[in-house]
């Protein structure tokens, strides 16, 4: 129960304290980390060539890395650029290079580094890295035919396995993720709200009594006035005053005068019951 609990701890804590694009970030590399180690295993355990192997070993290590790297928070925009623009202009294309061309289905992870881009980046950087990732793609379907001798060429029983692995294991990461980052960001507009809603609050009110501030008073009697000018409904405004305050203040202390301001101000907001009186 306790080591469920921690886990549980674990995963809330990184929840909370990552924001939506660090989470997705991490949730890609600790995808890639745990694909190609399994795939390296599979591939092994299949009698497979160990040259299948080395861009499994190459995205492991450096998804791994890069997924220590951004736990820890370090330089998180440079670790975001350096984890996708590896992935697009070096990984990918030498994926596909080492795999066997158009049979392979590299193309799913194409589809995935892309949902990552568009999710990561904006602006022109977004658009380039879309367009990279569709110009690669395109020269491996114009190099397999014209030169299909540079792939490599499996048999139907690696064929076999290399769908039956890849494509539902990415397919079924691509919905997970794309559930999770709509809720988390749904999450994320409500906190915002919230956030948004309470600066509001704290820019028209004091901070010591919680009552409204000059600048409410202000927005107040002007919508009022105006009110009054089209239908003569008139309004009050009280000013009230705390005998001898100051006197009471130097004599207590500041601390008792903010008690006493804290005190009053809690007996005006009390007493008001109505909508549309202020305090």
């Amino acid at each position: 129960m306790e080591r469920k609990n921690s886990i549980k701890s674990i995963i809330t804590d990184f929840s909370n304290d990552y924001p939506i694009k660090e989470r997705i970030f991490i949730y890609y590399m600790f995808f890639f980390a745990v694909l190609s180690s399994a795939t390296i295993e599979v591939n092994i355990l299949n009698g497979l060539a160990f040259s299948f192997n080395y861009k499994w070993i190459a995205i492991a290590v450096f998804s791994s890395f890069l997924l220590v790297i951004a736990y820890k928070r370090i330089r998180i925009p440079l670790i975001h650029r350096t984890g996708v623009y590896v992935l697009v202009l070096i990984l990918l294309p030498a994926s596909g290079l080492s795999s066997a061309g158009l049979v392979s289905p590299g193309i799913m992870y194409s589809f995935l580094i892309m949902i990552l881009i568009n999710y990561l980046f904006t602006g022109y950087e977004r658009v380039i890295l879309n367009i990279a990732v569709i110009l690669i793609n395109m020269a491996l379907i114009i190099l397999f035919r014209f030169y299909p001798d540079i792939f490599k060429h499996l048999t139907r029983q690696e064929q076999f396995l290399d769908w039956i692995i890849n494509v539902p294991v990415v397919s079924t990461f691509i919905v997970i993720q794309l559930i999770a980052f709509e809720r988390a960001y749904e999450t994320e507009r409500r906190t915002n709200e919230k956030h948004a809603e309470m600066l509001k609050q704290l820019s028209l009110t004091d901070y010591l009594t919680g009552l409204y501030n000059r600048k409410h008073l202000e927005e107040k009697l002007k919508f009022l006035c105006d009110i009054y000018k089209r239908t003569s409904v008139s309004f009050s405004v009280l000013m009230m005053d705390i005998d001898f305050f100051k006197e009471y203040n130097d004599r207590y202390g500041h601390i008792a005068g903010d008690d006493c301001l804290k005190t009053m101000g809690s007996i005006l907001k009390r007493r008001i019951s109505r909508n549309t009186d202020w305090a």
